[in-house]
């Protein structure tokens, strides 16, 4: 069972976080395409981190026998895994988009 002090740092952690992902929403500091997958990692740690039982069922599916918080820094350590993934897919993708654009530029300006 994951001790009862565990879980409240995490949910406050997590609550946290939400309110940290809103603000930076509402003040348009965070981009659209990461808001909701911001918004879905701190809802699903907020609700790992609340319902206790549920955290050591999942840990069990894993084999995380002796400390089932644990599952909680692998679902951010998965999280951060993805943003740097689409991260690195996007900045492939808008690279020649620049270059093309820079280019056109340079054709227009020299007209």
């Amino acid at each position: 069972m994951t001790p009862l002090p565990v879980s409240i740092a995490a949910a406050v952690a997590s609550f946290l976080l939400l309110l940290v992902v809103f603000e930076l929403i509402r003040s348009r500091r965070l981009r659209e395409r990461y808001a909701l997958l911001w918004l879905l990692t701190g809802a699903v740690l907020l609700a790992l981190s609340v319902w206790r039982d549920g955290l050591n069922t999942i840990a069990g599916w894993f084999g995380v026998e002796t400390y089932p918080p644990a599952i909680l820094g692998a679902v951010g350590a998965l999280f951060i895994l993805i943003v740097l993934l689409a991260t690195g897919l996007l900045d492939g993708l808008m690279r020649p988009l620049v270059r093309a654009a820079a280019w056109l530029i340079s054709q227009i300006v020299g007209l």
